[in-house]
């Protein structure tokens, strides 16, 4: 062999391969000697593994239980010997798919010699991020040839010059410690996760498939999602590094259920053209062409939180959402948005908007012969109601069932009148002996009521005249002030109710006060108290 500045020009090949592999070896032991980490030999090397390193145990002390002190870090390891000019590492694919699969940190430790027999340098390939998805392609593309058989190929990394460094005890150390980072199970954990999610992007699947030339408004039905496809020749392929490969089980004649994809933003407008009444809302938008449809046959579907719009092909298309059921859980606005939104389709005539990002708007008229809205205007009005209520007493807009304001109604009507007019009344029978006497007309009003979920405080002034019907005394209030409403500590109810009564009697000045405890609101119950 011939040798030109400490260099081997020939290629290594049989007993002088296995010569300098054993040499590598024996360094790499022999650092983790000095190191003071504890070094295995794997024999026979039938997995691709020639070493596995270890830390010693942390010390067991009385705050940590040798039951529950971690376990050591391990780190398995393949070794490779490269002559020193060379950069580049080649091992077989069985080895590569062994070492990447182990949830341990994988190592590559390759070594370069000089024609001296001496380690010159050394380069540690960490098989993880970029590395493990490079092995993890090569595995893929390998697959596309049907039956492989992995021991019969290799695959080759290529090592940056910045890479090699001193073949120390103390780089070896310090590169092989850091590797588990927070520890061996959150290592393994993001192994999986690596194992399983790399190579794939937002495009996982392609389906092919083909169909019977039919109707372009069937077409344009299916393709929205709004019929299913009757399909020939389907297969999917699953793509992963841009590879794609067949799933199995996943070919043949099928039925699809196509569920478009909507890319573009923007918003819809609901225009009534009858009243004045208009809905606009956040849209998602997306449009079906050439070549499923002709050029000017364009179907557009536009997904909102209210529902779902198909516009094109000289009509259109509503499906209400699955969540708007009146058990369902919703703010006051989206109640009302959704109600008035429905009661403007019911009316018949209208005008939809849609304003989609960088392109023209899209406007249709409707005039058709209306359908029931009664319903949809009365419990848009509720919903208004609550939120008018809500804002009275600063509170946020929170979710409730429409079925509890549609029971709550009369109480809430209530409520919102006596917040905003002064019309409010109350009536009590005086049949105690001997009757009541207050020392003036100026009075109040003081009661709690749970307010879609919150507790919250009613006050107003009144004044107050006795009254004599067919021999019954009653103390009748009119409202002389608008109300104050505010939320109570729900904790606490009884104490902050208090408060609530004591801190608005003292502002108003009054000398006596009707009151119904909390969860008294709306019935027969009251107290009357007289300073």
């Amino acid at each position: 062999m011939h040798l030109q500045h400490g260099q081997r020009d020939e290629p290594v090949e049989g007993d002088e391969l296995d010569r300098l592999g054993a040499i590598g070896e024996g360094h790499f032991s022999a650092l983790c000697l000095r190191a003071k980490l504890k070094c295995s030999t794997v024999f026979p090397d039938k997995t691709g593994k020639d070493f596995v390193v270890e830390t010693s145990l942390q010390p067991a002390t009385p705050e940590r239980s040798l039951d529950k002190r971690p376990g050591p870090t391990q780190i398995i390891a393949q070794v490779k010997t490269i002559l020193a000019k060379n950069s580049t590492v080649r091992i077989s694919m069985s080895v590569a798919e062994r070492l990447t699969k182990d949830t341990r940190p994988a190592i590559i430790c390759a070594f370069r010699i000089g024609a001296d027999d001496i380690i010159k340098s050394m380069a540690i390939i960490h098989l993880l991020d970029d590395q493990l998805a490079a092995i993890l392609k090569r595995m893929r593309r390998a697959s596309t040839r049907g039956h492989v058989q992995p021991h019969k190929n290799s695959i080759s990394i290529k090592v940056p010059n910045a890479s090699w460094v001193e073949a120390s005890k103390t780089e070896l150390a310090q590169t092989l410690m850091a590797l588990p980072g927070a520890g061996m199970a959150d290592y393994a954990k993001e192994k999986i996760r690596q194992l399983d999610e790399l190579g794939f992007d937002q495009s996982r699947f392609t389906l092919h498939f083909s169909v019977t030339r039919r109707s372009e408004n069937d077409l344009a039905d299916q393709f929205l999602g709004l019929s299913p496809l009757s399909a020939d020749n389907v297969n999917l392929f699953e793509n992963r590094f841009s590879i794609p490969l067949p799933v199995k089980d996943a070919s043949g004649p099928g039925t699809l259920h196509i569920e478009p994809h909507h890319s573009l933003h923007g918003t819809l407008e609901l225009k009534s053209t009858v009243k004045e009444a208009a809905v606009k809302t956040t849209a998602s938008i997306a449009m079906i062409g050439p070549p499923i449809l002709s050029k000017d046959n364009i179907r557009v579907s536009v997904q909102t939180t209210l529902g779902r719009f198909i516009l094109g092909g000289g009509g259109w298309t509503y499906k209400c959402p699955d969540n708007f059921s009146l058990a369902n859980h919703h703010t006051a606005k989206t109640w009302e948005d959704y109600l008035l939104f429905n009661s403007i389709l019911a009316r018949g005539r209208f005008r939809v908007t849609l304003f989609a990002d960088d392109h023209e708007p899209l406007a249709m008229e409707v005039d058709e012969p209306p359908r029931a809205f009664d319903k949809f205007d009365q419990y848009a009005n509720l919903a208004g109601l609550v939120r008018k209520i809500l804002s009275h007493a600063d509170l946020e807009d929170v979710g409730f069932p429409m079925a509890r304001a549609r029971d709550e109604s009369r109480q809430l009507s209530y409520l919102a009148r006596i917040l905003e007019t002064t019309d409010g009344m109350f009536s009590v029978v005086d049949d105690s002996e001997p009757p009541i006497e207050l020392k003036s007309e100026k009075t109040a009003y003081v009661s709690a009521l749970d307010l879609m979920g919150t507790w919250v405080g009613v006050f107003f002034p009144m004044t107050v005249n006795a009254e004599d019907v067919d021999g019954v005394r009653s103390l009748v209030g009119k409202q002389s002030s608008k109300a104050i409403i505010e939320k109570l500590n729900d904790a606490k109810l009884e104490a902050s109710f208090e408060r609530f009564r004591e801190k608005y009697s003292s502002i108003s000045g009054v000398t006596s006060i009707f009151v119904q405890a909390p969860g008294e609101f709306w019935s027969s119950k009251v107290a009357i108290v007289v300073d």
